[in-house]
């Protein structure tokens, strides 16, 4: 597939299991992502309430979902507790990061 058309594209679609195929893919995407957001959250000390919302953002509507985190993720790694959090996380001082 180096040079994928919407022709085929549209060919997998209209095969009986094409938009399953595809859904799942999408799915696989979401949770992976969602995955990721979830463990650099803890790792952060992100609170639980302002990480719910967006890792069921993420999976609805993955771009916006994932590009709020790392917003939110840029503010937290900025704040005392966010350097703090990921210091204890790699085992090292605050002092040391």
């Amino acid at each position: 597939m180096s040079r994928p058309e919407l022709g085929g594209f549209q060919d997998l679609m209209a095969l009986d299991g094409g938009a399953a195929a595809i859904w799942a893919q999408v799915i696989a995407w979401d949770l992976f992502l969602g995955q990721w957001m979830y463990r650099e959250s803890r790792r952060l000390a992100i609170h639980p309430l302002v990480m719910s919302p967006l890792l069921a953002l993420t999976v609805l509507l993955s771009p916006i979902g994932v590009l709020l985190f790392l917003g939110v993720r840029a503010i937290r790694s900025r704040t005392p507790q966010g350097r703090t959090a990921r210091s204890a996380a790699a085992g090292t001082s605050p002092s040391d990061a």
